[in-house]
């Protein structure tokens, strides 16, 4: 990847003329092509707050239409997933201690309930064209897989795992579930039928196994029977089945490692940590690639700084990684750019006096989206960098609402505009007084940088499970 070319005068000019400056995001309804459904809550019970003692709702923003609420009002939602299409949303609902799931069809609106029965507890709901899955609890602590046929509308499947702190995930195709325990136990099931896979895998897990993104494999980190110490990175391709051992790079017990996936399935990020035992403070790190297509690893060394990837190019073209100076702790993090294909490093600079504290690619073409701030001015920014030169002073929205630098940065799947999703928020003051902000949801066109509202002001937003399809 070539080095950047940095052109500071577009967005300097933007952050320090006030007259420039955009006013606060707006706080009425605009509308937006988009589809997103999120979890939320109202004031339920008039304490002046939305929170955890309110109902949570579902709500939905189809094609740019206002949002609206699915759920009743009387539901209390847990988790949610939607169809292909999007005809259909399946969400679970608790009360008294009951779990059940309702299949909405959208449009015309019709709900069909079904009861899930001995379900204490819903933690995941995943939709597919035959089977709806919900990975639960049931009334003896057991983690629990069951499917429900959205055609007959009842339960057709399901499988009690024999250990609590089993972690149940199913494959994004929909075909696999892997259960895993902290005690080394794992299993993968075939669906629908729940039939366990003999994997002909043996030894010693030593992390959390992950699904790839875009293969019926998954990825964890094991040792051979005979050789505990020697842990590597481990791939399991399910459907055939076979094992693959990578060696990687060996540390002491103390030290934590992890493997997980790029965001498109070609890489396993394998990483290390040390921790201070008194403080918890990191002490050092390392991060190294495995390429699956040859399985060669790439240590990643920015010089001086501990790396932290954090979001990958369409087709994992490239990386963006937070760099922090290794031993300066007083010293700002920078943003840099990596290219496998080159091995190389770039580091991408913000324009003077901004800070940027959010990054996300565009999934359709090699563009990053960047939040940034100027906390000297009071002013923050929505930037966008275009590869080759990742020219970060082409910046779309500069505004004086702080709320901005809270948001996390999402795209839509088109890449035609950005997502900034705010969180609601408690906070209290000295003298005991709660102040609670709903948080929201804006939407802003790259092309015109107009900024759309699309969530109301009176839903406090719990951004966890937000779907933007």
């Amino acid at each position: 990847m070539p080095n950047q070319k940095i052109c500071y005068a577009l967005a300097l000019a933007a952050l320090l003329l006030s007259s420039l400056v955009g006013p606060m995001l707006p706080k009425a309804y605009a509308d937006s092509s988009v589809n997103i459904f999120f979890l939320g809550a109202k004031d339920d019970n008039g304490d002046g707050v939305a929170d955890a003692k309110d109902h949570s709702r579902l709500f939905a923003s189809l094609h740019g239409a206002p949002v609206a609420q699915i759920s009743a009002d009387d539901e209390n939602v847990t988790t949610f997933d939607v169809s292909t299409d999007l005809s259909k949303v399946a969400y679970a609902v608790v009360d008294a201690g009951k779990v059940a799931l309702q299949i909405v069809t959208i449009q015309p609106k019709n709900v069909l309930h079904v009861e899930l029965p001995d379900l204490t507890a819903a933690q995941r709901v995943r939709y597919f064209p035959n089977m709806i899955w919900v990975v639960g609890t049931n009334s003896k602590k057991k983690p629990v897989l069951m499917g429900i046929d959205p055609a007959q509308g009842k339960v057709t499947a399901q499988h009690a795992m024999r250990l609590d702190d089993t972690e149940i995930t199913v494959h994004p195709a929909g075909n696999y579930a892997l259960a895993y325990s902290n005690s080394g136990a794992l299993g993968v099931f075939k669906l629908p039928d729940l039939k366990q896979v003999d994997l002909g895998l043996t030894g010693f897990g030593a992390s959390i196994p992950f699904w790839s993104p875009t293969a019926e494999r998954f990825v964890l980190i094991s040792a051979p029977k005979d050789k505990p110490a020697n842990l590597d990175v481990t791939l399991v391709d399910v459907a055939k089945p076979k094992v693959t051992r990578v060696t990687v790079p060996h540390f002491d017990k103390k030290t934590k490692t992890r493997a997980v996936w790029s965001d498109y399935g070609r890489y396993v990020v394998f990483s290390s940590a040390d921790y201070d035992v008194k403080t918890g403070a990191l002490l050092k790190s390392t991060t190294s690639l495995v390429d699956t297509t040859d399985n060669s690893v790439t240590p990643l060394d920015y010089s001086g700084n501990l790396l932290t990837l954090l979001a990958w190019a369409p087709n994992d073209a490239a990386v963006v990684a937070l760099a922090q100076p290794a031993n300066a702790t007083d010293a700002p993090p920078s943003f840099v750019i990596y290219d496998p294909a080159t091995k190389q490093f770039t580091l991408l600079k913000a324009p003077a006096t901004v800070q940027f504290s959010s990054v996300r690619w565009s999934p359709v073409n090699p563009t990053l989206g960047l939040v940034g701030l100027a906390p000297t001015l009071n002013q923050y920014g929505v930037f966008t960098g275009k590869s080759p030169a990742f020219d970060v002073s082409n910046w779309v929205l500069v505004t004086n609402d702080q709320t901005l630098a809270q948001s996390i940065l999402y795209w839509t799947p088109d890449g035609s505009q950005m997502l900034l999703v705010n969180a609601a928020t408690l906070s209290k003051d000295k003298a005991g007084k709660v102040t609670a902000s709903n948080g929201a949801i804006y939407a802003v066109d790259i092309a015109s940088g107009s900024v759309a509202r699309l969530s109301p002001e009176d839903i406090a937003i719990n951004p966890i499970g937000l779907e933007i399809r």
